[in-house]
């Protein structure tokens, strides 16, 4: 897709992943989709979402995943993930931030997205992913950690834009 950005970097020590696109949707649709997907029943057995709405613009989504025996060799058999969506209609601006839980104090991994509205129509996503300085986990896994958040991101992305098309399609037909 145009527009888009990705890198898996270190930066003062610190693994970060940063990623960048625009969707040529408005930010109104977009958000809605996006709303719409995080809140739907997860297709994936290993991972369960509670959610709680704290207020009209703020949601805590609280994930709980099971770690595949192979990877439990440095993670524990559970991951407990918070991560808080406050959506700015006035500013055109749905925030997410994000972290680990379970093991934060030997390595926290947070992370901030922000789908945007521009002043051309489009919707642009930022996303960073970062561990934090002093992680005792080998760079090597972060690396590979932080790779798996960007194929997450990529499956949004397109989840998004599938959401986008058909809602367009309903309009176009009706």
């Amino acid at each position: 897709m145009k527009n888009t950005y990705s890198e898996v970097k270190t930066v003062a020590g610190v693994q970060e992943l940063v990623l960048r696109f625009n969707l040529p949707f408005q930010w109104q649709k977009v958000k809605s989709s996006v709303d719409n997907i995080k809140r739907k029943p997860l297709e994936n057995e290993w991972t369960s979402v509670e959610y709680e709405q704290i207020d009209s613009y703020t949601t805590r989504f609280l994930y709980t995943i099971t770690i595949p025996p192979i990877a439990r060799v440095v993670l524990p058999e559970t991951v407990t993930l918070v991560d808080v969506q406050v959506i700015e209609e006035g500013n055109e601006r749905l925030t997410q931030k994000g972290e680990n839980l379970t093991f934060s104090s030997f390595c926290k991994v947070q992370e901030e997205a922000v789908w945007a509205g521009k002043p051309n129509g489009e919707t642009e996503f930022t996303k960073r992913v970062f561990c934090n300085k002093g992680c005792k986990i080998p760079s090597f896994i972060q690396r590979q950690l932080l790779r798996m958040y960007l194929k997450e991101c990529e499956k949004l992305r397109m989840d998004v834009l599938s959401l986008l098309a058909q809602e367009e399609s309903k309009r176009v037909i009706l």
